[in-house]
């Protein structure tokens, strides 16, 4: 089986998991929609909101993740399987791992010490990923 670097062996990458002020992860899709990537503004707005609850992770399959808090069990989506997978993967192995959920804003996190793998997430897909574009190309201007 092939991973890619959010499924690798996290026990032996002790720098896998990104700082926390790195919340958008470098992947293919441009998106920053529901179960999309996470903006540092909606980062920064939900950092120490009182919506954090504790959470458990019991389920990654493809783009879904299935995860209890405060008693209910949630089942969601988001475009990035292999993201979900490896924060399945730290929080089984990582005994310092924290898993938190906030419905309010529907972010799921994995934090071990300063750093943190967080997703926003949907309850279906609401749009396709949206590859990051090349750079449009530049035209000269004349210069007077």
């Amino acid at each position: 089986m092939e991973t890619t670097s959010y499924s690798a062996d996290v026990s032996a990458n002790p720098t896998y998991i990104p700082s926390i002020g790195a919340v958008s992860m470098a992947g293919p899709c441009s998106l920053y929609s529901r179960g999309h990537r996470v903006h540092p503004i909606q980062m920064r707005v939900v950092s120490g909101h009182p919506s954090w609850k504790p959470a458990t992770i019991t389920e990654v399959e493809g783009n879904t993740v299935t995860f209890e808090s405060e008693g209910m069990e949630f089942r969601l989506w988001n475009h990035d399987a292999d993201l979900l997978t490896g924060m399945r993967d730290v929080a089984a192995i990582e005994p310092l791992a924290v898993v938190e959920w906030t419905v309010v804003h529907r972010l799921l996190s994995v934090t071990v010490g300063n750093r943190a793998l967080v997703v926003d997430l949907s309850h279906h897909p609401h749009t396709e990923c949206k590859p990051f574009q090349d750079a449009p190309p530049q035209t000269a201007t004349p210069q007077n």
